[in-house]
Parts: structure tokens; C-alpha cells; sequence
């Protein structure tokens, strides 16, 4: 699989490629907005950030539901005569939504603004450091499949991923450490040589005894 192909898939599917013929227009930058739905980032009293995302109408009323700001949000619509029950009305008037709903985060803890989002069904997160994430997210730590430990040449004991995909009747292998610098030359290499007949003859040729004793590199 050519990584460009992955590439242009990527930009393919969010809608990069299509805008341009569109509009022959490249999109700006929206900081932590969601293109063509309603997505935001807000900092809490604890000074700590939550990522709030709606996708579907149930979102949507989760949201209001959470906030106790159903009444208000749902005025935004008729003053603005948007449909706010589309991803791309409240993707309109993301602003609008903000200046209500921003205040409510800005009164409660990232902690307790979380917990009463995911109980009303809302797609929500904490913003975290790397340090964070791997000290204290239990999905970064062999409690998650997808992770292992292995012994890293050099390095030591560390978290390596598996391969992500699932696949029902084929269990993901476990992760491997790289090679130290020069280990896969040991194992030697085999070249494709023709003698002065004109015959094929395949020669196996230890690189690392090669680096050592021909070219006087230390092994």
C-alpha cells in the first residue's frame, strides 16, 4: 500500500479534495472546530480542557440535557432561521452555540463537566499530556490488547503497539523490539550472481563479518 494512496484517501474522506473542485478554495484553519458539524473545545474552572463533539441529534439533545441550556440552544435556530437539527446548521452557527454553552464549562470542573456529558450520551474528552497518557490512561497500558511490553535493545522494558485491526479469526501478533543498529546484517544476505558461463548462482554473504574483516569496520 503506497503511503500516498493513504494519504489522498485521508484528505479524500474529510472532504479536502472535494472542497477544492467545489469552491477552488482551500479550507482555513478552525482551531479545534469540527468541519461540518458541531465540535468544540472549552476550558473549564479547574483550567483544565474537555473536547465536546455532536454528530447526531441525540448529541445534540445530550447537550442540552447536560448543560440544562436545552431551552436556549434551541432558540439559536428560529433567531438565526437555521436548522439546528442538521450537522451542518449547527456547523453554521457554531459561534452561536459556543457564546451558550461556554459559560457552563467555565463553572464547573474538566471532571465534572466529563462525567455529566457521557451521561447524557455525549462524545466528550479530557485533553491530556503524553506524560498523562502514559502514566494514567488505563488505555495505554497492557490492559489494552493492542499493547505490549517488550525488552527494547537499549533502551529497556517499554510499551509497543500491535497492529490495530481486529480481525474475528486472526489474532493480532505481538510487537517486536527493532533491531539494534547493524543486527539484521548478521544474518547475511543472499546475492544474485552470474559466474563467467553466464549461469545464475546465488551467494550468501555475511555483511557483518563483511564490515569486519574487508572494509575494517569494528563489529
Amino acid at each position: 500500500m503506497a503511503l500516498s494512496d493513504v494519504m489522498l484517501a485521508t484528505f479524500g474522506n474529510l472532504g479536502y479534495i472535494a472542497e477544492v473542485q467545489a469552491t477552488g478554495k482551500t479550507r482555513g484553519a478552525l482551531g479545534n472546530d469540527l468541519y461540518g458539524a458541531y465540535g468544540q473545545s472549552y476550558e473549564c474552572a479547574d483550567g483544565r480542557k474537555v473536547m465536546v463533539v455532536v454528530i447526531s441529534n441525540k448529541h445534540w439533545r445530550g447537550l442540552g440535557k447536560a448543560t440544562g441550556l436545552g431551552e436556549k440552544l434551541e432558540m439559536i435556530g428560529p433567531l438565526l432561521n437555521v436548522d439546528l437539527n442538521t450537522e451542518g446548521g449547527r456547523f453554521e452557527e457554531r459561534e452561536a452555540i459556543d457564546a451558550v454553552v461556554r459559560p457552563w464549562f467555565t463553572a464547573h470542573d474538566s471532571e465534572g463537566a466529563t462525567k455529566l456529558l457521557a451521561e447524557a450520551g455525549m462524545l466528550v474528552g479530557g485533553f491530556q499530556t503524553f506524560e498523562e497518557l502514559v502514566t494514567s490512561d488505563p488505555r495505554c497500558s497492557t490492559e489494552n490488547p493492542m499493547l505490549t511490553e517488550i525488552d527494547q535493545p537499549g533502551v529497556g522494558r517499554v510499551l509497543a503497539p500491535r497492529v490495530p485491526l481486529k480481525f474475528c479469526e486472526t489474532p493480532a501478533a505481538d510487537a517486536l523490539p527493532a533491531p539494534a543498529l547493524g543486527g539484521d546484517a548478521a544474518g547475511g544476505v543472499r546475492i544474485r550472481t552470474r559466474t563467467r558461463c553466464g549461469c545464475a548462482r546465488s551467494v550468501a554473504i555475511d555483511l557483518g563479518r563483511l564490515l569486519r574483516e574487508v572494509i575494517g569496520l569494528a563489529g
